[in-house]
């Protein structure tokens, strides 16, 4: 799609299908490895995952998603980054961080409600 400089919907389903799964998988080897706090781990991918879904569907139904924060992948691996390299663990406190992004759920789930 950036080589074509176009887009499709079964692109941008597979891009966002990926995103999750590098998350959830990215979590879960934390998870296994005994850095992150297994409840918390399973409660944000969980969470992360209805939350971009959420916001999917809001894409596909034309239904706005302002306000709505999804938490950012980015800084995940960032903090990953720092664990590994400078062994700070400071991942738990991020996803207790990303937790407060649950009331967006309610928001997108009425947005989306109101719509259908």
């Amino acid at each position: 799609a950036r080589y074509r400089r176009t887009s499709s919907p079964k692109g941008s389903f597979t891009d966002t299908f990926c995103d999750i799964a590098v998350v959830a998988l990215t979590v879960g080897g934390l998870v296994w490895k005994g850095t992150v706090n297994p409840v918390l781990g399973i409660t944000f991918v969980y969470l992360y995952t209805i939350l971009v879904t959420f916001l999917l569907i809001h894409l596909l139904l034309g239904v706005s998603s302002t306000g709505i924060i999804r938490p950012s992948r980015m800084l995940l691996y960032a903090f990953v980054g720092i664990y590994f390299f400078f062994g700070k663990n400071w991942l738990d406190y991020l996803l207790w961080f990303y937790l407060i992004t649950i009331p967006m759920l309610g928001l997108s789930y009425w947005r989306i409600r109101r719509a259908l």
